[in-house]
């Protein structure tokens, strides 16, 4: 049976053997690897039959990506091996029909003889994994015998290989899964290339690019999504230490006071943090208003249940705590909003709950669009908001539904571009609980804000949930020296030279003249949908009275 693996589009990180790994190969000495290749050389030279070996180990084919590191093929074979307690061994085939074909000269063919040798010994003292060499004079036939005859030698059943997109090869390789995959798996990965062919396409004519210029733009565009400046990312991992053992630490952090539970006997004083998150969950200032596990939740390092669990058991399996409750209710809201995926498959085809919203006519200003994305649109609950994401890769829940109202509702932009850069920029990003968080903002959802409730991000955002201006002054440096009662509003707060003067972006758009524009567009769907519904309910009508007639006919 064949396992085709899907080709990763990008290729930038390979995960290397870890030190686990590592330990775990060391264990297996030289002398059990000699001895399975002495029994296998010594079977026939057709090989012996499969049953004589276990089907266990792992081969790694080796052609233009003769490395140790950042080698994904044989990365994942040594995780596959040390899984299953398996060995692995590599293989290179010498084809001089191919370098004839190739027009290789005998400089390049020295080069890679030479470096034979030192992978041979490398894959040997680091890994123990012997490197066997085969010539096959006959070409593409004889290459994929000599896979199968050293498969069947060595007990293997699992082929790991990087493509080679040259066509020769390509077919070779397509051949060879075809003749081999009812006995062997075959597992193939993207090396050559950073980004793998066939990623990017013309959008005119959805096909490869034929120029440089703009396949080069989409390429660096594309890109741009991987590359983290060095600074930011060691920020990001200090912010967010990996693994389930934080998880479990910060959720116990989060829901015991460890000061307290020393002296109280009273389990209802030993609740942390938890016990106030009603009351402290809006305020983005504070570190510990929220739990911040997502991170955790969205990669699976600690479980819905395991918070559920541990809260209920805090509050002594009661829900009469408000904090403990209104934590849980967030839980709920991620269940509601999976659920959603499931009921409603088009949900995750990027499509809107509501279908009638496919209509509404969103604006297409990349400039305003740009400023939202950058933490410039001059309101600056919404550029903290955008920033925090920016610095850190994580931003406070409620300035989120800010950030997601005012980029659908006050620059009327369609709620899946905002989805998208949330998915590419936030560290817990988790598809359902996104996608559902937009589509409530953006009134495109089930369940979700009506499309007429639109808050102003001065006094109903801002001035309510950062009033003293704290968490503005941390992310929106421009504003650092403002009055707490000026932070929220500088361009009427102060006079205009003086506002030019902080280097803070004038308002992208007025509140006023925004909250109209959005409320018509959606009115005018709802009256387009009214007008359709009372059409259909005369069709009906002027049907049913049809059906009557032939009746009694």
């Amino acid at each position: 049976m064949s396992n085709h693996s899907a080709n990763s589009q990008i290729q930038l990180i390979v995960t290397e053997p870890t030190n686990r790994q590592l330990y775990a190969f060391s264990k297996r000495t030289r002398a059990e690897t000699t001895a399975i290749l002495r029994i296998s050389c010594s079977a026939s030279a057709s090989g012996p039959s499969i049953s004589t070996l276990p089907q266990s180990h792992c081969l790694v084919w080796f052609r233009n990506d003769l490395r140790l590191t950042h080698n994904r093929a044989l990365s994942a074979a040594i995780a596959a091996a040390t899984a299953s307690s398996s060995l692995v061994v590599a293989l290179y085939i010498f084809s001089p029909l191919d370098l004839k074909r190739h027009d290789v000269g005998p400089v390049k063919v020295d080069f890679i003889a030479r470096t034979l040798r030192v992978l041979a010994r490398d894959l040997w003292e680091s890994y123990s994994i012997p490197l066997l060499l085969r010539i096959a004079d006959n070409g593409d036939d004889q290459i994929i015998d000599i896979v199968a005859n050293v498969c069947k030698q060595f007990g293997m059943s699992d082929v790991f290989l990087n493509n080679e997109h040259e066509l020769d090869e390509a077919q070779r390789d397509w051949h060879c899964v075809k003749r081999l995959d009812s006995w062997l798996r075959f597992h193939r990965f993207l090396d050559q290339c950073v980004v793998a062919p066939g990623t990017i396409k013309s959008a005119s004519s959805n096909s490869a690019y034929l120029v440089y210029t703009p396949y080069k733009n989409s390429w660096l565009q594309l890109i741009k999504r991987f590359v983290v400046d060095p600074e930011k990312i060691f920020k990001i991992r200090e912010l967010w230490p990996a693994g389930e053992n934080f998880a479990k630490e910060r959720l116990e952090n989060f829901a015991i006071d460890k000061k307290r539970i020393q002296s109280e006997t009273d389990s209802t004083f030993t609740i942390g943090y938890l016990n106030a998150y009603k009351e402290k969950r809006d305020i983005p200032s504070l570190d510990h208003g929220t739990s911040r596990l997502s991170p955790y939740l969205a990669i699976g390092s600690i479980t819905a249940a395991q918070c559920v669990a541990r809260a209920m058991e805090i509050g002594n399996w009661k829900l009469t705590n408000i904090g403990i409750l209104t934590w849980i209710q967030e839980f709920i809201w991620r269940d509601f909003y999976r659920q959603i995926l499931v009921a409603h498959p088009r949900v995750n085809m990027y499509k809107p709950f509501k279908l009638n919203t496919t209509n509404v006519q969103w604006c297409g200003d990349q400039k305003l669009f740009d400023a939202w994305c950058q933490g410039k649109t001059g309101y600056p609950i919404v550029d903290a908001g955008m920033r925090q994401m920016q610095q850190t890769g994580w931003m406070h829940n409620r300035v989120r539904m800010i950030t997601a109202s005012f980029l659908t509702k006050h620059l009327l932009h369609n709620w899946q571009l905002g989805e998208r850069w949330f998915a590419m920029n936030l560290i817990d990003y988790d598809f359902s609980s996104n996608n559902g968080g937009w589509q409530w903002s953006a009134s495109t959802g089930t369940d979700s804000q009506p499309y007429f409730r639109i808050f102003n991000p001065v006094s109903d955002v801002s001035e309510n949930f950062d009033p003293d201006g704290i968490y503005i002054r941390k992310y929106v440096k421009e504003l650092e020296g403002m009055k707490s009662k000026d932070i929220h509003n500088p361009q009427e707060a102060l006079c205009k030279s003086d506002f030019k003067k902080l280097g803070y972006p004038e308002r992208i758009v007025d509140h006023k003249i925004s909250r109209e524009n959005a409320i018509n567009a959606f009115k005018i769907l709802k009256l387009g949908d009214e007008t359709i519904a009372k059409n259909d309910s005369k069709k009906g009508k002027k049907e049913n009275r049809t059906i009557k007639k032939r009746k009694l006919k």
